[in-house]
């Protein structure tokens, strides 16, 4: 199977809109920036659809929508926290430094478990609470990004953001374990 495959097309053009995402952000078009985070979660959709039906799952496709999933949360949650504006929704500055430094962490970690050579671990695989973590973070920029776009205050966004927090710090205590367990294990067989 090539590298490239239609799915991971698709991811990459998730990829290549989020320039365009950060640019419209970062000079506060609320509006365009919900249509490319659209547009994105679009995009992500289908390249999973394509990779499950026509068996396009690739190590290299998996790796890369990981990184276009990361790559375009995390300028939202820099942008919207730090760079709001007048936006009625911003995200808030703890919830941003939370959920970064939980990537950076399991980035890290990921890295240093991938280049151990005496743990023979070639990767963590996401779990459940992973996910969850993901869909929430990607939740709370879709509503602030709407609220923002159409000018209102969204009344249950507290809510959201608190949801996310608990997700992401479970997803973060969730990885730590396993990591540590994988390592136990490896270290004491």
């Amino acid at each position: 199977m090539p590298i490239i495959t239609v799915a991971t097309w698709f991811t990459l053009a998730r990829i290549a809109l989020t320039p365009f995402f950060a640019f419209a952000l970062a000079t506060h078009h609320a509006e365009a920036a919900l249509i490319l985070f659209f547009i994105a979660g679009i995009t992500d959709t289908i390249d999973g659809l394509i990779a499950r039906q026509f068996k396009q799952k690739t190590e290299f496709g998996a790796l890369l929508d990981a990184l276009a999933d990361k790559l375009l949360l995390t300028i939202a949650y820099i942008l919207l926290a730090f760079s709001p504006g007048d936006m009625p929704n911003p995200i808030p500055v703890w919830l941003a430094v939370l959920v970064i430094l939980r990537d950076l962490l399991i980035l890290t970690g990921g890295w240093w478990l991938h280049h151990s050579r005496q743990l023979g671990v070639t990767h963590l695989p996401p779990t459940r609470w992973g996910k969850w973590s993901t869909a929430f973070q990607m939740i709370t920029v879709a509503i602030s990004l709407v609220g923002n776009a159409l000018r209102f205050t969204v009344p249950f966004f507290s809510l959201i953001t608190y949801s996310t927090l608990v997700l992401t710090l479970i997803s973060g205590l969730d990885y730590l374990y396993r990591a540590l367990s994988l390592i136990e294990e490896k270290v004491s067989g």
